[in-house]
């Protein structure tokens, strides 16, 4: 449970195996591949490791849990010839050197071998040796990850507080051309080969209390800096299929919450990672957030014409707007507009706004015409700014309903969300 006192809540963590909350892949999934072609010449010291097989299609992958530091130990040992000015020398400068772990993978017989440097000894002679069919490259949606694969006891190596730790986690091991993150192939082959994937089966969790209500925390991450919170109140569930409706719990360290009419920032992780601390901040007088249950910020937007508008003024006399963030590339996305067009012309009381995300505005221009959209988009390039990045969009078609309000009522991604947000308007009309 929890110690609160004045000023701020300090949580204690357990880890468990239990298999039941779905967490962005980001967190819960770490990649590692081949650095032959970001550092030729780091990559071939690697093979003075002892006990590399002899075969000539070996590749070694490497696992880095912190790339400044990475890039910092490589200038200084002579891999690198300059060193990128947002690195600063005098914090990675304390940090114990070089955190890497190797991976060993090769092609023989029709199989695939993998043997992971687990004690960081540079001797693979001492590890576990997993083998794979070679072409079992399974794209992190298979369920045959978690049903075929073993899941291993591992010690990851982690620089945490200018000292070293190996913590134990619960981990599947598998090769994988597709990258989690991006679902594709890479245009290099040695990269597509060389991919291991380390799938996370633990994590931390915790409960709390604040002024009679009750919370529900999980953590999940490879490296202290690199989390990803999930806090809600007892009252909510997690999902454990869906990452994206859990991210209207999700939170970062450092990040703001609100608990009741209070403000916390979750301040300090303990070092073995079984204790978090939510300091209390001074009141605010305003806090909007991208999650169910808080106000969302009057964004200035601009139509596809150039003309401004704001959130507030599509809400002029609705109960309620919808925020639908799609684009033209997106085949769930076209697959929703006719749903969308029928609850715009069925509820009165609700208002749309589309953020288009494409490749340009004149993509979008086209299709709303085609498909004769009235309600008003506006356009997003690809990067990561404004509205897109405050809300943290990271699927698509992601829909946010917030009431007159501006309070965010419904957040979610797809059909099933979609389907869920008609009924709540449904209901809010039947009740009139």
């Amino acid at each position: 449970m929890s110690k609160t006192n004045v000023n701020d809540i300090s949580i204690e963590l357990t880890k468990t195996d239990n298999d039941s909350i779905a967490f962005d892949n980001f967190y819960s999934i770490k990649m590692v591949s081949s650095l032959y072609n970001f550092n030729p010449k780091f990559y071939q010291s690697q093979f003075e490791y002892k006990n590399i097989p002899n075969v000539d299609s070996l590749l070694i992958s490497t696992l880095v849990q912190d790339y400044n530091k990475f890039k910092y130990d490589l200038y200084k040992l002579g891999f690198l010839d300059s060193l990128s000015p947002r690195i600063d020398s005098l914090i990675e400068k304390k940090k114990p050197a070089l955190n890497v772990q190797a991976i060993v993978t090769y092609f023989s017989n029709g199989k695939q071998t993998v043997i992971f440097d687990e004690n960081n000894n540079k001797d693979f002679s001492d590890d576990q040796v997993l083998t794979f069919n070679e072409n079992y490259y399974l794209e992190y949606k298979d369920q045959r990850i978690d049903t075929n694969l073993p899941v291993q006891n591992l010690n990851l190596r982690l620089e945490i507080n200018d000292s070293i730790i190996f913590q134990k986690r619960k981990v599947i091991i598998y090769p994988s051309a597709y990258s989690y993150y991006t679902g594709s192939l890479s245009n290099d082959e040695v990269i597509n080969k060389s991919r291991i994937h380390f799938k996370f089966k633990d994590y931390w969790k915790g409960k709390f209390s604040y002024q009679d209500k009750k919370y529900d925390l999980a953590i999940q991450g490879f490296h202290p800096r690199y989390l990803t919170f999930l806090i809600k109140p007892d009252s909510f569930s997690f999902s454990k299929t869906s990452s994206e409706y859990n991210a209207n719990f999700t939170y970062k360290l450092k990040d703001t919450i609100q608990l009741n009419n209070d403000y916390f920032v979750l301040d300090t992780i303990k070092q073995d990672m079984f204790a978090l601390k939510l300091k209390k901040l001074d009141s605010l007088k305003e806090f909007f957030s991208d999650k169910m249950g808080y106000k969302l910020k009057d964004y200035q937007l601009l139509d596809l014409n150039n003309v401004p508008f704001s959130v507030d003024s599509a809400l002029k006399e609705k109960d309620y707007v919808l925020l639908d963030f799609w684009g033209t590339w997106c085949l769930p996305c076209i697959a929703l507009t006719p749903q969308l067009k029928r609850l715009f012309d069925t509820f009165e009381n609700l208002n749309i706004v589309g953020i288009a995300t494409d490749r340009d505005i004149a993509s979008v221009k086209d299709y709303v015409k085609k498909n004769d959209i009235s309600w008003k988009n506006t356009f997003n390039d690809a990067s990561p700014k404004g509205i897109k990045r405050d809300l943290r969009i990271s699927a698509y078609p992601t829909f946010i309903l917030i009431d007159n309000n501006r309070n965010i009522v419904y957040r979610g991604v797809g059909k099933l969300a979609l389907n869920e947000i008609e009924e709540i308007i449904n209901k809010k009309t039947r009740n009139k």
